[in-house]
């Protein structure tokens, strides 16, 4: 990602599908990550979602297998590699189960790319739960938030809103 674009993410005062404590852990990873990174996408629907079983108007019905499909937080790449990441305030067995979910999904919806890496990203980790991420492969990164506030702030200014 270029300077520009990164201060773009960094700045934007919300990202799709997160609210703002969600969107605060989020934009404080991406300022500390989102350079080693091509690009990112938010709210990356994965899934065929859910029929209704009713007959439904064509704008409905797609209405309602959008709103069923799973929604993966963040979607990042470095050449072809991929990373799912859930963000969390607080990371427990929850994400666990999502981000294995979107492992799957993604593999079984894009066959030909290699498999993603996950990434659980929060302001507190559950310390039962730590060791099984490691053991499902799932790296773990516990971060203070960063509010919008302070996004195009000085580092020292930054640190004086947080």
């Amino acid at each position: 990602m270029t300077k520009t674009e990164l201060r773009g993410l960094v700045e934007a005062p919300y990202y799709p599908g997160m609210d703002k404590a969600h969107g605060d852990i989020t934009r404080a990873w991406l300022l500390k990550h989102g350079s080693d990174y091509d690009r990112a996408e938010f709210n990356l629907r994965l899934g065929e979602g859910m029929a209704t079983g009713v007959t439904l108007e064509e704008a409905w019905r797609r209405m309602a297998v959008m709103n069923s499909q799973k929604r993966i937080d963040m979607v990042l790449w470095r050449g072809d590699a991929t990373t799912i990441v859930e963000v969390k305030r607080y990371l427990e067995m929850r994400a666990v189960g999502q981000l294995i979910g979107y492992r799957a999904l993604w593999q079984s919806t894009f066959p030909e790319s290699p498999a993603p890496t996950l990434l659980a990203v929060g302001e507190r980790l559950d310390t039962d739960v730590a060791h099984i991420f490691r053991d499902q492969g799932i790296e773990v990164e516990v971060i203070k938030p960063l509010p919008w506030a302070a996004a195009g702030a000085s580092p020292a200014e930054r640190q004086a809103a947080t």
